[in-house]
Order: structure tokens, then sequence, then C-alpha cells
């Protein structure tokens, strides 16, 4: 998750992924990233969060047999900077 560009990662941003259990919550990392653990291959998720008074959503995403889906969110980059 990053804000304009790969030098504006957002750490600590909350990110959700909607999926057939519910709603599973985790924030970016260090690494800039959030790691859903025990996603079920087959099942269909989303991904979204909001920040910067603006709510982005992925493309519904189904999960490949094998772990290791990667998604970006992009937030618009701060015009006052």
């Amino acid at each position: 998750m990053i804000r304009g560009d790969f030098a504006h990662p957002l750490i600590g941003q909350e990110v959700q992924l909607r999926g057939p259990a519910g709603n599973l919550v985790e924030k970016v990392g260090e690494n800039h990233r959030a790691v859903f653990k025990g996603l079920q291959a087959g099942m269909t998720y989303i991904a979204r969060s909001t920040a910067f008074g603006v709510t982005l959503e992925s493309q519904p995403i189904q999960m490949p047999p094998a772990p290791g889906v990667k998604l970006m969110l992009v937030f618009p980059r701060d015009e006052a900077a």
C-alpha cells in the first residue's frame, strides 16, 4: 500500500480483507505489506482500505491452490507535498 509512488509506503495502515469467513484486518508492516494467513484456496476475497478520505477496493481475487498472491492499493499522491 503506497501513496502516489514507492517512496511513500503507508506503514501502519489498516487493510481489510473481505471473504467467506467475514472481514479480516491486518496492518501494513515495515516490509510494506499486510499479510493475511490461512486463506482458503478457491475462495474469493476483496481487499479494502481507507486513508486520506479515500476508500480503495480491489477487484475480487480468487485464491489459487499455491499461496503468494500480491496486490497493491495505490492512494493518490499528496498534491501539497
